[in-house]
């Protein structure tokens, strides 16, 4: 089994996890604890997306070194996802090149995602990476949607060229 996430409003904690090969009903023993103490287990059951509000954040780097292709793919990819998103879910997108964009924030309309996909380009000269994964941090840390599920998806080649941003090592704190 591997923990996924975890979100706490305390006293309520929510941990999603994996079992491999395996589902919830194989959770047998399991047990948590906070700061040497015991949780009580109100619940094991899989996921549910018509039960389970979800935040889906999605990273795309419009940056020069981004290809057209690979631009394009993405777009794709995003409006595959506006067409087929699970009613109780959300959709954050946050673009980078040389500056951080919020351009969806919790947005649920399809015809308003794929619109703001359409106008995607890599058109910009230089990658802000660490700072756009700093701004998606923030906004999953909301406390007034603390116990949802949250996925985050990032469209990059990974270079970041911002100096005297957000750097690798403060992300991963």
């Amino acid at each position: 089994m591997r923990i996924e996430q975890v979100q706490a409003e305390l006293p309520d904690v929510r941990a999603y996890f994996y079992v491999e090969g395996g589902s919830a009903a194989d959770s047998d023993g399991l047990n948590a604890s906070l700061d040497r103490r015991s949780l009580e287990l109100k619940q094991v059951r899989a996921y549910d997306p018509a039960k389970d509000p979800t935040s889906d954040f999605f990273l795309v780097d419009c940056s020069t070194s981004t290809t057209y292709t690979q631009i394009e793919a993405v777009k794709t990819a995003l409006t595959a996802f506006a067409d087929d998103m699970p009613q109780n879910s959300t959709m954050t997108l946050i673009t980078f090149g040389t500056d951080v964009q919020l351009v969806l924030q919790r947005e649920t309309d399809p015809e308003a995602i794929k619109e703001a996909v359409a106008g995607l380009a890599a058109d910009q000269p230089g990658t802000v990476f660490f700072d756009a994964l700093a701004k998606a941090i923030d906004l999953a840390g909301n406390k007034d949607y603390a116990l949802e599920r949250k996925l985050a998806f990032v469209f990059s080649d990974s270079v970041d060229y911002n100096l005297g941003g957000h750097t690798k090592d403060e992300i991963d704190k």
